[in-house]
């Protein structure tokens, strides 16, 4: 996905969530009622997200990330 599909809501079927945010920052929406042991990867493919991060949150805010409301891929090729 790109800038231009941002926000990019996950599917059910998606299991790699590849972003290029060369062209500005980009956030990734995971959904509310996740299933229980769901493994998503979203990775920077691009090598650009210390310039335009990448942000990974849920739809509605009500499911947390280890914790966190929201995560930031800040590292270039980090996933």
């Amino acid at each position: 996905i790109s800038q231009a599909n941002s926000p990019y809501d996950t599917l059910f079927e998606d299991q790699l969530v590849s972003v290029d945010c060369s062209g500005g920052a980009v956030t990734v929406r995971l959904p509310n009622a996740i299933s229980t042991g769901k493994v998503i990867i979203i990775k920077d493919s691009a090598g650009y997200a210390a310039t335009n991060n990448i942000t990974v949150t849920t739809s509605g805010g009500s499911v947390t990330i280890d914790g966190a409301t929201s995560y930031a891929i800040n590292s270039n090729y980090q996933s």
